[in-house]
């Protein structure tokens, strides 16, 4: 699965609302503080996707799950840990309701100040499903990435059509990620805080490892930048170039 966004400014606008926290006490100073060091410019986050679960009965919906709140400017993924199959557990129904969850938690929070690590904990707190999946919830603040990434899921991000930054991975060992789950080693807090700056055009491109340990970076470049039928040197649609890498990764 992939989600690709396109960035484009977007004249500020102000509003104040008044919406009910599923958390207490303050957020983090170290998210504070980020936000304190950029200078707020407003861009506008533009999201497509597209997902192709591998073939298996007995999992019709696959592993892996997303969600996309395009008014909040937050996207986030998870990949469910196979080797749960190993003991009957569907580990995709754990990645889809920790999404679920994500969404509901960051409907939760103001336009602007979405804390992904708040999402991440609040939703993780809330999932009871079995099984363990990777994780990652991306938000747009400003001219600023912020995102908490745990496991080997991640995003990267392409300017003037070359990769500029791609997000580390966190492994115990190989093929062995960190994962979140209601009976793993790791949790919420054990997820890596990012902070990326990005500029007007920039496209975030956000995968499993479905995509990353399949298609080398060069060719995601080489796909972003296929030129249109009409000439335009971006490709059609977001959607079409999340379909297109979800294709090649399979």
């Amino acid at each position: 699965m992939s989600t690709t966004q396109l960035l484009h400014p977007k004249p500020a606008v102000t509003k104040r609302r008044h919406l009910r926290k599923r958390y207490n006490g303050t957020k983090p100073s170290s998210h504070q503080d980020v936000l304190k060091a950029y200078p707020m410019k407003c861009l506008h986050m533009i999201a497509g996707s597209f997902y192709i679960p591998k073939k298996n009965e007995l999992k019709p919906l696959g592993e892996d799950a997303h969600f996309v709140c395009e008014e909040k400017r937050t996207i986030g993924l998870a990949d469910g840990v196979g080797g749960w199959s190993k003991k009957g557990v569907d580990a995709g129904e754990y990645a889809r309701e920790l999404m679920r969850n994500c969404f509901f938690a960051v409907e939760d929070q103001p336009k602007g100040a979405i804390d992904p690590f708040h999402v991440l904990n609040n939703a993780y707190l809330d999932t009871e499903a079995q099984g363990s999946s990777t994780a990652c919830i991306i938000t747009l603040t400003g001219d600023v990435l912020h995102a908490e990434n745990l496991g080997d899921s991640g995003f990267v991000v392409i300017r003037a059509g070359h990769i500029t930054y791609r997000s580390p991975v966190q492994q115990s060992r190989f093929n062995y990620p960190f994962q979140l789950g209601n009976t793993t080693y790791h949790c919420s807090r054990s997820a890596m805080k990012i902070a990326v700056e990005v500029e007007d055009g920039d496209i975030v491109i956000a995968a499993t490892d479905g995509l990353f340990d399949n298609v080398h970076l060069d060719e995601i470049e080489e796909l972003v930048n296929m030129p249109r039928e009409d000439g335009d040197a971006r490709p059609s649609s977001l959607d079409d170039s999340s379909l297109c890498l979800s294709e090649i990764a399979g």
